[in-house]
């Protein structure tokens, strides 16, 4: 008890001033509206539409208004007029509305619509130009009212088009072909975008190769000429550091095999030409903490639903045939 007592006795010395500067800042905009009565719509239901909608806390009617509040007035006519005395942003605006051609009881809220229409338009000044160059006459709204303001526009406009993060990169690779080919040393161009449509984790990536590899045995040498292109969706999670991809793919491309034989007279040499690729998995980790340049390890492996095959000697078939798998380091940039 005695503790207690203490307690509530440096409590209840603490100055008043004190304690009013501990409450918290103005969270919300103040907003009073003055309805003329001979309009006979339910003044109240129109108050709480308007309160709702613009997440604004309602100054009562007959209050003297402060520099923080926004002030409608709605006045009967041939039209009913809408004005708005807006210190937050210095201006003021009206705009005339035809409530008769409605039916009675949609009017409350057609009203309360077009009082929040004709504030936000004025609020919305302000978050396209927070400090005028030319300052308005008369007094002018606090900066917390100003910041109520700011936040309630912030939320209730759309959320920006996601940034296009599209990715140019130079391309240099090996790739091998099971049986019998390869290595291969490919060069290309990649482009690839991490977002599709509203999926952030969502991309795709297409590139375009060329790459030679050369086999040799006893009865000569086996060139094989390859010119591909990919596309493939890719799943990708990415930090602050890293970035790793996963996707499924498709890779096709024309192919040229031609030989030349180490004994000319005992061996003939032939070439021939044809489509080769396939399905595909890919996989990547690349180096984000430098962007806006992009550093990339690609892996990708498939097998060859279209191969192209030349018969050399007794080893087998040499070309892209049977599945393969490539290894490949980019670089390049993303805007």
């Amino acid at each position: 008890m005695v503790l207690a007592s203490l307690v509530a006795s440096i409590v209840a010395s603490i100055p008043s001033e004190r304690v009013a500067r501990a409450e918290p800042a103005q969270s919300h905009p103040l907003v009073q509206l003055v309805i003329d009565p001979c309009l006979g719509v339910p003044a109240e239901e129109v108050r709480t539409i308007v309160g709702v909608e613009l997440g604004a806390l309602l100054v009562p009617e007959g209050a003297s208004p402060t520099s923080d509040v926004t002030v409608v007035h709605v006045r009967c006519g041939a039209a009913t007029e809408l004005r708005v005395d807006d210190p937050i942003t210095g201006k003021s605006l009206t705009r005339e509305i035809d409530l008769a051609l409605e039916a009675p009881k949609a009017r409350p809220r057609l009203l309360a619509l077009a009082i929040v229409e004709l504030v936000s338009a004025s609020w919305t000044e302000l978050e396209a130009n927070p400090t005028p160059k030319v300052k308005p006459v008369g007094a002018t709204a606090s900066p917390a009212a100003k910041a109520a303001v700011m936040k309630t526009v912030e939320e209730k406009l759309p959320a920006p088009a996601p940034l296009p993060s599209l990715r140019i990169e130079a391309v240099a690779g090996r790739r091998w072909f099971f049986p019998r080919t390869g290595p291969s040393s490919a060069f290309g161009l990649r482009l690839g975008d991490d977002r599709v449509g509203r999926f952030t984790s969502l991309g795709w990536m297409a590139d375009m190769l060329v790459e030679h590899a050369g086999v040799s045995d006893a009865l000569g040498t086996v060139d094989v000429d390859l010119v591909s292109a990919s596309a493939a969706f890719v799943v990708h999670h990415s930090t602050d550091v890293l970035s790793l991809g996963v996707g499924l793919g498709l890779r096709y491309g024309s192919a040229r095999i031609s030989g030349t034989p180490n004994d000319a007279a005992r061996v003939a040499s032939s070439s021939l030409s044809g489509v080769w690729g396939g399905p595909m998995i890919v996989a990547g980790v690349g180096l984000t903490a430098l962007r806006p340049l992009i550093l990339e390890l690609s892996f990708e492996s498939g097998v060859t639903t279209n191969a192209v095959r030349a018969h050399v000697g007794d080893p087998g078939a040499v070309g892209p045939s049977g599945a393969w798998i490539g290894a490949s380091l980019a670089v390049g940039i993303e805007p």
